[in-house]
């Protein structure tokens, strides 16, 4: 069976919203806010904010600094 486009968008959304809950829990673990991740990778709260709601992707770049501060692989943010 052929997928659609609206199939593969709901697919999009859920992974956008599951990495987004992945950020936060890794970001709560480490005790940040939103708006000290923020300040540490050099970008907005409300990015962040975005990311963890599923409204936003984190770009690659975003994606090596979170996995630096994090500790893990930057795939994980993608």
């Amino acid at each position: 069976m052929k997928k659609n486009y609206f199939d593969i968008s709901d697919q999009i959304c859920e992974n956008m919203r599951k990495k987004g809950l992945f950020l936060k829990e890794m970001r709560k673990s480490k005790g940040y806010t939103q708006k000290e991740l923020a300040s540490l990778v050099k970008t907005v709260s409300t990015y962040i904010s975005a990311i963890e709601t599923g409204k936003r992707s984190c770009g690659k770049y975003l994606a090596v600094k979170l996995a630096s501060i994090f500790k893990c692989n930057y795939e994980e943010f993608l």
